[in-house]
């Protein structure tokens, strides 16, 4: 008896094991299919408020600051934007194929929402961090200014 337990748990020590392995080949794989995906596939809407700031009432300052944070914006949210569009054009491809099993199914299923998670996380923090910089109370033309900023980030341009 004591034999017999000794080699189930070793039997299920060994399935768990390969059950691991087998789930970062899979990881592995989908992530290699993700990069494969050429940009050309993957359109994105991107927006520019830099002429508004530039042409804004704003202190030289707050348009430098402005246009920093906008630069480093736009470039996390590109790069973000690219990856999830990439994801999305795999899980499209393969969503109906049978060599896509349940596992395939959900790594990609939560790479996404992990994505837009992340993406949508930082808009709130460049509206937090416009909202520094221009206080809402601002003039009208400020207001406007920041209003663009932010629908900008959080509307996904």
């Amino acid at each position: 008896m004591k034999k017999n337990l000794t080699l189930l748990t070793t039997l299920a020590a060994a399935l768990i094991i390969s059950s691991c392995a087998h789930n970062k080949a899979t990881e592995q794989k989908v992530e290699n299919e993700i990069k494969e995906v050429p940009s050309s596939q993957t359109k994105s809407i991107t927006g520019t408020i830099k002429e508004q700031i530039a042409a804004s009432s704003l202190s030289a300052e707050q348009k430098e600051k402005l246009m920093a944070l906008e630069e480093k914006a736009h470039a996390e949210h590109t790069a973000l934007t690219d990856e999830l569009e990439r994801t999305k054009v795999v899980m499209i491809q393969t969503v109906l194929e049978p060599k896509m099993s349940q596992k395939e199914f959900n790594i990609l299923k939560n790479k996404i929402t992990a994505l837009d998670k992340k993406r949508l996380a930082n808009g709130f923090r460049n509206a937090a961090e416009v909202r520094k910089i221009i206080a809402p109370t601002a003039t009208t033309q400020d207001k406007m200014i920041y209003k663009a900023v932010i629908e900008n980030r959080l509307r996904g341009f």
